[in-house]
């Protein structure tokens, strides 16, 4: 399975997991191109809470942020994203 959460995230899932993937535009170094390639922005897991919430963790463990109010602008901003996952009908 393979879902559109938003314009560049994806839930995916097999037989055995859940994972989220993003879209990311990458650049060769050597030649200058563009590229648009899928990457893997959560921890594989059991269920869809479980892979939005991996994906939470490894946002702020891999934060840069240097000040405690920079970190709170992107939990906040993340926890934006996520709810705007929420099914529509």
């Amino acid at each position: 399975m393979k879902i559109a959460l938003d314009e560049k995230h994806y839930l995916n899932s097999d037989q055995y997991c859940y994972w989220i993937s993003c879209l990311v535009t990458s650049t060769n170094k050597q030649t200058g191109a563009e590229k648009t390639v899928e990457r893997r922005v959560s921890g594989y897991a059991r269920t869809f809470s479980d892979a939005v919430t991996s994906f939470i963790e490894n946002r702020i463990r891999t934060s840069e942020s240097a000040e405690i109010c920079d970190l709170k602008r992107e939990v906040e901003q993340l926890r934006k994203t996520v709810q705007g996952w929420e099914v529509r009908k």
